[in-house]
């Protein structure tokens, strides 16, 4: 889809071509003079303009130069829509800034397909861009995974040996070993929910707070309980 601007003086000419670009999925704004045109390309941002060039004709072909410098979100393609019909008028519109040049009468379907070819080249640069953005949303996702399992298998291992050092399960544990088991799963414990938040974060997720997730009350409560048993 496109922001299409048209400039058309005559109000049954405009609504018709509107209403078309419109059937055609475009965006589409409308202005009655160079004026309003002017207006609007100041404070918005059009992929294409369709200009139509009246009497005088040194004004419409004028008014497409003015439109290219003036646009707030770069240089819009052109499509000069006239009754002069002439090869020095078409040459005169290409010169002026316009991008393509269509000879009165056109129908609403010409003008339409015009717009689209003209729209083209923004809009598979649009598409291309949506597409980097999708492939780094993967590779993002990739990586929390790897990072994900990378991190939570050594410290699950670390977090359950500590615990079984700690209920003795190989041997007596003196009180120095005893604090120093205690450090090293109060430390893996936090390591494993400042991982849990990263990991979150990044996902866009709303931090949870769950009593499991404290580590000092977990470290404190796994390791007293195998000191106690």
């Amino acid at each position: 889809m496109a922001h299409v601007l048209v400039v058309e003086g005559e109000d049954d000419i405009r609504e018709l071509v509107q209403r078309g670009l419109a059937r055609a999925g475009h965006a589409v704004d409308a202005a009655r003079n160079g004026s309003q045109a002017m207006g609007l390309v100041e404070r918005g941002v059009y992929d294409v303009v369709v200009l139509n060039v009246g009497t005088p004709r040194a004004a419409g072909f004028e008014l497409a130069g003015r439109i290219k410098r003036g646009s707030r979100g770069g240089e819009p393609r052109i499509l000069m829509v006239s009754a002069f019909a002439s090869l020095a008028d078409q040459r005169r519109g290409l010169e002026s800034g316009a991008d393509d040049y269509l000879v009165k009468p056109s129908p609403v379907d010409e003008i339409v397909e015009a717009v689209a070819e003209l729209a083209g080249p923004a809009r598979s640069s649009l598409e291309q861009s949506l597409t980097g953005l999708q492939q780094v949303d993967e590779l993002h996702e990739d990586f929390l995974l790897t990072v994900s399992h990378e991190l939570r298998t050594p410290l699950t291992s670390i977090i359950g040996f500590t615990d079984l050092l700690a209920r003795e399960a190989f041997g007596p544990v003196n009180a120095q070993q005893a604090e120093l088991l205690e450090r090293i799963d109060r430390g893996a414990r936090r390591l494993t929910a400042l991982v849990e938040t990263v990991l979150s974060a990044s996902r866009g997720e709303p931090a949870q707070e769950k009593e499991s997730s404290d580590p000092m009350r977990s470290s404190s409560t796994s390791v007293s309980k195998g000191l106690t048993t």
